[in-house]
Parts: C-alpha cells; structure tokens; sequence
C-alpha cells in the first residue's frame, strides 16, 4: 500500500497592486470564486488513494460544513478523474475546488500548476472548471475596466513571493 501525500495550502492571490510583475502578461482573465476543498489524489497502479482538505492544507471529514462539495466529487468525479491521470500519466497531483464545486486548479507539486488553459481543456468534461472570461494581454488599459476577476497568465509563471504569478481585482 502507498502513502497520500500532505495536503497543501493554495497560494494566497495577491491584489494587483501586490503584483506588478502581472502586468504586461498574457492572462486568463477569471471569475472570482471562494475558497472550497483541496482534494490529493494518488495513483499506484489500479488502486487509488483520496484525500480531503481545506485550502489552509489541515485535513477535513464529514463534521466540516463544506464536506458536500467533497463528497460530491467522490460521488461524481472521483473515478473519472482517476482514469485521467492513468491516461495522462500523473501518479499523484491535487486539486482545488471552489465552494460552488468549479475545479479551480490542479497542482503538480510544490509551487508547479497546471495552466488555466490546459486545466480546462483536461477537465472540462469530467467536472465544472473556472470560469474564463476572456485572455488578454493585462495592461493598465485592461485594468481600468476589469471588475472583480482573477489572473493567471496563460503559461503559469512564478511571482517574486516564490508562488504562481496569480493577482485579483
């Protein structure tokens, strides 16, 4: 038998004014959504090991009040989700899953994401995904008219905080 990794936290997304660096990228331009459940999952074969946590990385069970959204990712997404990576080829990886039950990210390892892009071409059709609204270069143009979103940049890139090059408005 094999070992679930430790849950990890998911990187706090600074506000644009925090991350400078994020100008000038071309970005996935995102609705914004509410932390929800970190879900590991681990590959050995034909067997499969499932985790649960919150975005803070501290384990979860069923006494916790966002434990619907995990369980209905075990019930609906878990097997699917499973054949994925066997297809893929990704033994271990985690994903995080908004409070409304949209996949917000998938994390390989430490510090190293899957792009918004390729997130949802992967997923899509297994569960709900992030909510993308348009990809664009982000300049100070485009900020002046963007309200309440999420940016992640088309090829996940890592900040000067030693975490994904991530910003909100």
């Amino acid at each position: 038998m094999y070992k679930i990794p430790q849950i990890l936290s998911y990187p706090i997304i600074p506000t644009i004014s925090d991350c400078p660096e994020i100008i000038g990228q071309f970005c996935y331009i995102i609705e914004p959504y509410k932390p929800g459940i970190a879900v590991v999952v681990k590959i050995d074969g034909d067997e499969q090991g499932t985790a649960f946590g919150d975005w803070n990385g501290v384990s979860i069970g069923p006494s916790i009040p966002i434990w619907p959204v995990a369980a209905k990712f075990l019930a609906d997404y878990n097997i699917a989700v499973g054949q994925l990576a066997r297809q893929i080829k990704i033994q271990q990886f985690e994903l995080f899953i908004a409070e409304d039950g949209r996949l917000i990210d998938v994390q390989l390892e430490i510090n190293r994401f899957v792009g918004p892009g390729m997130l949802r071409d992967l997923f899509n059709k297994i569960m709900p995904t992030q909510v993308i609204t348009e990809i664009a270069v982000v300049d100070e143009s485009k900020i002046k008219v963007l309200k309440s979103c999420v940016l992640k940049p088309s090829r996940i890139k890592m900040s000067s905080r030693n975490a994904p090059l991530y910003a909100c408005i």
